[in-house]
């Protein structure tokens, strides 16, 4: 650790903050070698000389000349720290009087306690007498001493000097002076001070603890670990209520009901709005509504079943890869692999064939630039090039006309040329071609594409226009497959010599097509006399063939493709098919396999040939020829083999299929849909969508009008009679010659007839139609099995059902979905957390009265870990107050905390017109061990007899982060942790928490373990026994309750959480069927104080051993199990707003990644550290979560931070790279801040997961995390020692603006 400023964050002198301390112990010590102390006079006053400094006597001493009031006023040193610490403590102090004259003066104040608002500085009077030399004095910081105001506000019409508990409190939380009287007489005196010192008192929490003995303080020992900053919860409305309706949806039922008045109906949900997930509104209760009353408003029910969204067709795995664009630049084939799109597994292989857009000349040979006559002086055809005022070619013409003979270039008309830009010559896309005559000469060049950015053969900076000397072919080497392919070359140079020189300019016409590689490059056309020269071709490979390998599962939209094997394609695009149309025949009839008895179904040949394709989706067998079933049946599919194309069903599920004795066979109808068998048809629950969506046409297709209208007849047993039931939805067909047939239903009737969709017809155009030959000559007769497809179908039943309905599909007429939110409630059990809800306590509005005398618990919820005295504060509005409105506070166990408003204090505090207020202070080890779990949990009632009425405006818990040790053991507190018990058995379970080592761990308080144990118990208790104890019965003062009952889940618990058995992060499915186990004894929480001087002996190892002995339980958990005590020793820093600025004061980026750095430097940490943040959060909500799900009817939540639906917020989350969406994987928590190490590294824990909805968002939210040790540590490999930390700030609307943190931790040993 360095010198300087970290020297500073690790020792705080040895002042006030003792508040480790027991009452009695010493907090502050004045030495006065090393603590200067001053004079305080008022102004005006004046007379007094120097301040004396005995150093062989360690005192001070002061001479006045003549009638002045002075005090000796104690350095910073001796206040650092949490001064409240000091209440009902003691001040003690030894004066002499040297000399003094004149009459003794008793009107002044002995001791002064100096606050920071001048209302709250108060002084104690009557402890020196006359006659007093040498003595030494102490003044009880307590209300009851005689404190008074040296400031006092008018109150009823007089001065209210009377300082009260809340008074006293308040001054000591806002203390910044402490003085000491030294001018007593009306002349000259002298007075000196040998002694100073401050007590801790018996505050909150202590009563019933004897105090040990006294810890006098030596010298400048550290023992100050406390910051500076003062953190308030304020609680000032009734939190989460007891149970919450919310209305979350509004929409327009589009099907009339089956039957009115009848109590149960089925109705189509508003499809604009609602969601596709089965079983999504199972629970949830219906309004009619709307805008004016009428037929059926205001009637209410339950939603019992819900088909979400129900098609034939097979979501699961990718079918086909269409390609859309097949790019270029592929080195060879390679494969696609499935991104998103909520499922895994996709693997499809593709093959390319190669174009040929370039070649490398890689030896350009000799004998090729024969553009150059043999004429003296060898001549060239050139060209002058004519440019606009863009740089566009506007003309060409001849500056050297050949007429020579010698000349040896492509003969023809238009021949493409080569243009060379390079050097000086400027702009692109200039196009030429030659004309050239039987003996080879260029006669005219013409411009094709003029191009533009080109300046003029004047400039000397024009391009150069190169006829053909030549032509290149390409040749596939092995195949010669591809064709196309044509260039044209020319030598810039001509001959060199009398050798005609090599080619270095070619022109690429035409890339070709179809080449499978490796390709050969070879002159063609007039040149033969080229030779020597290499030229390879650059390929570029584009996408012909994909072939699907394996299609995955779990797809519910189309996954990006990802090229793997690194191809280096470019610009390919491809389409995936995520859907089968399944509706068929079967294959062959059905069988009995002969070992399991499982059925064996052979499925049409448009069945997938991939394996376990269908596995767990449902099959439905069909009526209709040849074996015309009674009814449709429908059964799981328990695993396919894709060779043979056989579904394998549980034994005896359905009656087996039949085929005719045609050849090939004609064989019964079927049809796969993911939709699980419960959500189509389940008995007991009285649920059956799949009969109406099943049947036989009852008349054959009949067309009509011009252009053509093709309707058909549904089954008169089972289709609705209900207008509009099937509009928008897909029937397809699955017996005889129209198997595998499917048509879009246009319009549907009450007399059950449908207009379907035909290719060509008046309906046409849409994805799902029936070829128009196939129209009237398969679909013939009225024995053709069917199936419809459905969605949002809601059976609902009502409270008081109505002979009369309002007029569907009428915006005017609405409906209203809610649920009763019980998630709060949930996640309290799985904390161990008592559920507290509707508190009475409220300031805007105000809570409702309460009747004297009552009782009633209450907590503050979410609280950080506090390991320092705090302040309790109430807030209360009497409406008829008189003196003895006595409240009593308890804790947890029932222990006394203190009494407010007792005997004259509430006329001393009354405000008019508002509520008086009244605090008490709780000890550091009350603190520890009452918000160890979370909580804050206190009692308060009045005394039997009071009358009257009182409500709570306000509840304020205030503290100032402190250094301690929390250790945890068993971290998972779902994790059994024992094994199941004999009956009657005892079972023993050790557990070891390490701690600091040597003087770094001593404790400088008690120590509370914590422990959150599960257990079926009755007659039964946990016993804990460590060093210095022989056994602690905890757990013994309640019955507990038994069993478990079952549950389903149809989606993840969290969004961030898989659920169980449904495999590894990012799936997010859940089986229909998964079975979770609850347990219902309801966990609870226990709290165990150790004595400070038998912790020393537990820890001084570097070990605390904790045994725990399970008596008269069958089954028991014990997780986790904490320990936390003060610290002697430790390392603290603070940020601040005002001071330090960084990120602090102003508000976040949403999303954003910011990050803050502490200003000292880093010491070798003894263990792990806490983290204390103070942040406004606006809007602050609790994290998405399902409560208990279905099939129990439990109810969900079902919107999550940002009030979106939570299977759409699901769906968008499981392709975390999509554009403009965020991934829930990196924020599982949108009302949480992730904490990282460093810059975004390595992840911490979530601040402000919980549910802080009962505080005042003004003021904020505090909160804590544990930062491991070997964190702690990677901060020392910094060039600069300074702890820093990252916050990931999630997306969303209200405002987050961190006020302050805290960092402490323990010192290694060595420090």
């Amino acid at each position: 650790m360095g010198a300087g400023r970290a020297a500073a964050a690790a020792v705080l002198l040895c002042g006030i903050m003792g508040a480790w301390a027991s009452p009695g112990d010493v907090l502050a010590r004045s030495d006065f070698r090393n603590h200067p102390w001053s004079i305080y006079a008022e102004k005006g006053t004046g007379g007094t000389m120097g301040l004396e400094f005995d150093h062989s006597q360690n005192l001070i001493k002061q001479k006045d000349m003549g009638d002045f009031d002075w005090w000796f006023e104690a350095p910073p040193s001796f206040l650092s720290g949490d001064t409240l610490a000091l209440y009902n403590g003691t001040i003690s102090f030894q004066l002499q009087s040297l000399e003094w004259q004149l009459e003794f003066k008793d009107d002044g104040f002995d001791v002064v306690l100096v606050s920071t608002n001048k209302f709250y500085t108060v002084g104690l009077k009557g402890l020196k007498r006359d006659g007093d030399t040498s003595v030494l004095y102490n003044a009880t910081v307590h209300e009851s001493a005689g404190w008074i105001f040296l400031n006092p506000k008018v109150r009823n019409g007089a001065l209210a000097t009377e300082v009260s508990r809340n008074n006293l409190v308040e001054c000591l939380k806002t203390l910044k002076a402490v003085r000491v009287r030294g001018g007593y007489f009306k002349g000259i005196e002298k007075t000196q001070m040998r002694y100073a010192e401050a007590r801790q008192g018996v505050l909150a929490g202590d009563m019933s603890v004897d105090p040990l003995a006294t810890d006098s303080c030596c010298g400048d020992r550290q023992r100050s670990c406390q910051s500076d900053v003062r953190m308030e919860l304020v609680f000032n409305n009734p939190g989460v209520p007891c149970s919450r309706q919310v209305d979350f949806q509004t929409g327009v039922f589009n099907v009339e009901p089956a039957t009115a008045g009848a109590a149960s109906q089925t109705l189509r949900l508003d499809p604009v709005v609602s969601s596709p997930v089965h079983d999504f509104y199972v629970g949830k209760q219906v309004e009619i509504t709307g805008i004016t009353s009428g037929a059926g408003y205001g009637e209410k029910g339950t939603v019992t079943n819900y088909l979400g969204a129900l098609d034939w067709k097979v979501s699961s795995g990718v079918t086909a890869l269409q390609i859309v664009r097949p790019g270029s630049m592929c080195a060879g084939g390679g494969y696609f692999r499935g991104q998103g799109g909520a499922g895994d597994g996709f693997l499809a292989q593709f093959e390319v064939l190669f174009t040929v857009p370039s070649v490398t000349i890689n030896d350009g040979g000799k004998g090729c630039g024969l553009g150059l006559t043999t004429d003296a002086p060898p001549t060239r055809a050139s060209w002058t090039v004519a440019v606009d005022g863009t740089g566009a070619v506007t003309g060409i013409t001849a500056l050297v006309t050949k007429t020579a003979s010698g000349a040896h270039y492509e003969i023809g008309t238009g021949v493409p040329a080569i243009v060379k830009c390079t050097g000086t010559c400027t702009g692109t896309g200039l196009e030429v071609t030659c004309d050239v005559d039987a003996s080879r000469n260029p006669t005219a060049v013409t411009v094709t594409s003029a191009g533009v950015g080109y300046q003029s053969t004047a400039s000397g900076n024009g391009p150069e226009i190169f006829c053909a000397e030549g032509r290149l072919t390409a040749t596939d080497a092995a195949t010669g497959a591809g064709t196309g392919f044509d260039a044209v070359f020319a030598s810039s140079t001509g001959y060199q010599g009398t050798v005609a020189s090599g080619i270095d300019l070619v022109r690429v016409v035409n890339a070709g097509t179809g080449y499978l590689g490796p390709v050969t490059i070879a002159i063609s056309g007039a040149n033969s006399m080229c030779h020597g020269q290499n030229i390879s071709a650059d390929l570029s490979g584009y996408l012909t063939k994909v072939t699907v390998l394996d299609s995955g599962s779990g797809y519910t939209s189309a996954p990006r493709m990802v090229i793997s094997n690194g191809t280096g394609c470019d610009g390919v695009e491809v389409r995936a098919t995520i859907s089968d149309m399944t509706a068929d025949r079967f294959y062959l009839a059905g069988a009995t396999e002969a070992v399991t008895n499982r059925q064996m179904l052979y499925l049409g040949l448009s069945a997938s040939d991939v394996d376990e394709y269908y596995k767990g989706m449902t099959i439905v067998l069909t009526k209709g020829a040849p074996s015309n079933l009674a009814a449709a049946a429908a059964a799981e599919i328990l695993q396919y083999d894709a060779n043979g194309r056989v579904a394998y069903l549980a034994a005896s599920s359905v009656t087996l299929p039949a085929c005719d004795a045609s050849t090939p066979p004609i064989c019964d109808g079927y049809a796969i849909t993911p939709t699980p068998v419960r959500v189509l048809s389940d008995a007991p629950r009285s649920v059956d969508f799949l009969t109406p969506m099943t049947g036989v046409l009852s008349a054959a297709v009949s067309s009509s009008g011009t252009p053509s209208v093709y309707t058909v007849t549904l089954d008169t047993a089972n289709a609705p009679a209900i207008a509009g039931y099937f509009t928008g939805q897909v029937i397809s067909f699955t017996t005889q010659s129209a198997a595998g047939l499917s048509a879009y239903i246009v319009d549907y009737t009450a007399g059950r007839v449908a207009t379907i969709a035909v290719e060509g017809s008046a309906h046409t155009g849409y994805s799902n139609q029936i070829p128009s030959a196939q129209a009237t000559n398969v679909i013939l007769h009225g024995n053709v099995g069917y199936v419809v497809s459905q969605s949002y179908l809601a059976t609902i039943a009502f409270t008081n059902p109505g002979n009369t309905w309002p007029i569907l599909g009428n915006p005017d007429h609405t409906y209203t979905l809610s649920y009763r939110d019980d998630s709060a409630r949930e996640l309290a059990h799985a904390q161990a957390r008592p559920f507290y809800c509707d508190q009475r306590v409220g300031d805007n509005p105000t809570t409702d009265w309460i009747d004297m005398p009552f009782r009633e618990a209450f907590a503050f919820k979410a609280t950080p870990l506090v390991c320092a005295a705090a302040t309790l504060t109430l807030s209360v509005e009497f409406e008829v107050t008189w003196k003895h409105t006595d409240l009593t506070i308890v804790g947890e166990a029932g222990e006394v905390l203190g009494t407010v408003f007792s005997g004259s204090e509430l006329i001393g505090n009354q405000q008019v017109g508002g509520a008086v207020h009244d605090s008490i202070a709780i000890s550091a080890e009350k603190m520890i061990e009452m918000t160890g779990d979370g909580d804050f949990e206190f009692t308060v009632y009045s005394q039997s007899g009071q009358t009257g009425r009182l409500r709570f405006r306000e509840m304020r818990l205030g503290f100032s982060p402190q250094a301690c040790f929390a250790g945890v053991v068993a971290t998972d507190q779902y994790q059994v942790l024992a094994d199941a018990l004999a009956e009657g058995e005892e079972h023993r379970y050790n557990m070891s928490l390490a701690v600091p080592l040597g003087v770094a761990g001593s404790p400088a308080s008690d120590g509370v373990v914590t422990v959150v144990a599960d257990a079926d118990m009755s007659d039964a208790y946990l016993e804990l026994t460590y060093a210095g104890t022989s056994g602690v019965a905890i757990f013994d003062d309640w019955v507990w309750g038994s069993g478990t009952f079952n549950y389903t889940l149809t989606e993840p618990a969290d969004v961030s959480t898989t659920c169980l058995g449904s495999g590894a992060y990012p799936s997010f499915s859940c089986s229909p069927t998964l079975q979770i186990q609850r347990n219902n004894t309801r966990k609870r929480t226990a709290h165990h104080r150790m004595r400070r001087r038998v912790l020393g002996g537990v820890v001084s190892s570097g070990s605390a051993a904790l045994n725990f002995n399970i008596k008269g339980a069958d089954v028991a958990k014990i997780s986790p199990v904490t320990l936390n005590y003060g610290l002697l020793r430790c390392w603290m820093s603070t940020l601040r707003s005002r001071r330090d600025g960084q990120i602090f004061g102003a508000q976040l980026f949403r999303p954003s990644f910011p990050s803050f750095v502490f200003g000292e430097e880093a010491a070798d940490p003894g263990g792990d550290g806490t983290l204390w943040v103070h942040a406004v959060w606006k809007r602050h909500s609790v994290h998405v979560r399902d409560t208990i799900g279905i099939p129990s009817q439990g109810e969900r939540l079902l919107f999550n931070d940002m009030h979106e639906h939570y299977d759409l917020q699901l769906e968008k989350d499981r392709d975390p790279d999509a554009a403009g969406e965020y991934a829930q994987s990196r924020y599982p928590h949108l009302g949480a801040l992730g904490l990282h190490a460093g810059d975004q590294g390595e992840f911490i824990d979530w601040l402000f997961k919980d549910d802080y909805e009962q505080y005042a968002v003004e003021r904020g939210f505090v909160t804590s995390a544990r930062v491991p040790r070997a964190v702690l540590k990677q901060f020392l490999l910094k060039e600069d020692k300074r702890p820093m930390f990252s916050l990931d700030v999630p997306p969303g609307e209200g405002s987050i603006t961190v006020m302050s943190a805290v960092l402490a931790y323990p010192l290694a040993a060595s420090e």
